[in-house]
């Protein structure tokens, strides 16, 4: 990857600004900049399965994000965890290893969800923890 290419950050659509020998140290969606020693770890190049596999992602982001609520969770954690997923699923070296890989990522986000709306429910002697 070198300076001005286009291709994805952490599921995103961005161009690389900075690239040593190779090495990304900086990137940009237009509207901000991620700056780092080496970035290259969590780019992948931009095509149409990787864009694909992105879009899986936002969804699953979105969904725990609308099953948070008005929570205050975790997010840093939870997004390096998605990263960790999306990273997964490009990486994968066969479509069943895709698809088993989006499926498990699929499962981690329902059962986030559901201790989600268990936490949401639980009360000390009638008293709700969160607001609803």
């Amino acid at each position: 990857m070198k300076t001005g290419d286009w291709i994805l950050f952490e599921s995103r659509v961005v161009q690389v600004k900075k690239a040593v020998k190779g090495v990304v140290t900086c990137v940009s969606d237009g509207t901000g900049e991620t700056g780092g020693n080496d970035l290259s770890e969590q780019c992948r190049p931009l095509t149409r399965r990787n864009l694909s596999i992105s879009g899986n992602y936002e969804h699953r982001r979105a969904r725990i994000d609308k099953c948070a609520g008005t929570l205050n969770i975790n997010w840093p954690d939870i997004h390096d965890k998605l990263v960790e997923f999306w990273l997964d699923e490009i990486d994968a070296t066969s479509d069943v290893t895709e698809e088993s890989t989006a499926h498990f990522n699929k499962e981690w986000v329902d059962k986030f969800c559901k201790r989600l709306r268990e936490l949401r429910d639980e009360s000390v002697d009638g008293v709700p923890i969160y607001r609803q």
